[in-house]
């Protein structure tokens, strides 16, 4: 049931008392700078550090959110990425994440990936729930679920790299992959700065991998794998 909300008819809907917003930067208040979004924030000022968290947002897709957006309104897939932007200065992390690109255009899909591949890239593990297709490409391991939804499902189909998958004949995903292979071949596994290609969990793999459980149909259960660190 939605919230019954009313204006405040002190503040107007401005949250702050008229003492705060007589302060200014660059000529805008601070309802001003919380209706911005993180890319015309970042023209507005020079600290680095502020400057440095603003620009998190955009490498994770989030330039069309207002920096005063209430959470309420956001998607599981954009809170998702609101804490992956305070992550990426950090190493050797597992993260687990249940369908990401939620809520993101297909432009902006990636973007995402790009941004989970920095992840890895610094020694991180990533642990993907997803459907979408461009995601499942540049997994480094694929856990396919199955065969159907519900009480159909939670079957092990596949277990592989992405081009084993391409290949498998029952799987569902691997058929609506072969519709668009672009991207996979047996050497595109992850090379990323290691320049090696990754053939599978273990622990001879570099420190960093990305597994995908994947869920081929909407309502199919839930399971996740550990990678090996």
């Amino acid at each position: 049931m939605d919230p019954v909300t009313t204006t405040c008819p002190e503040c107007e809907g401005r949250r702050f008392h008229d003492d705060v917003l007589k302060h200014r930067v660059g000529g805008r208040s601070i309802v001003d700078v919380l209706g911005m979004t993180a890319v015309r924030a970042a023209g507005l000022f020079e600290d680095p550090v502020l400057l440095r968290k603003l620009r998190t947002l955009d490498a994770v897709g989030l330039t069309y959110l207002t920096l005063g957006q209430p959470l309420s309104s956001l998607s599981g897939g954009e809170r998702q990425r609101i804490k992956l932007a305070t992550q990426l200065h950090r190493t050797s992390s597992v993260y687990v994440l249940d369908e990401p690109t939620t809520g993101l255009h297909l432009a902006d899909t990636g973007a995402l990936v790009d941004l989970l591949d920095r992840l890895v890239d610094a020694g991180s593990t990533v642990i993907c729930v997803e459907h979408n297709l461009d995601v499942v490409k540049r997994a480094d391991w694929v856990i396919d679920l199955g065969p159907d939804g519900g009480k159909g499902g939670g079957a092990l189909v596949f277990e592989g790299t992405p081009a084993g998958l391409l290949a498998h004949p029952t799987s569902v995903t691997g058929r609506y992959l072969r519709r668009d292979p672009g991207g996979i071949t047996d050497s595109s596994v992850a090379k990323r700065g290691s320049g090696k290609a990754r053939e599978g969990p273990s622990h001879t793999s570099p420190p960093g991998h990305m597994t995908l459980c994947n869920r081929p149909l909407p309502g199919a259960g839930l399971a996740l794998s550990l990678t090996p660190l």
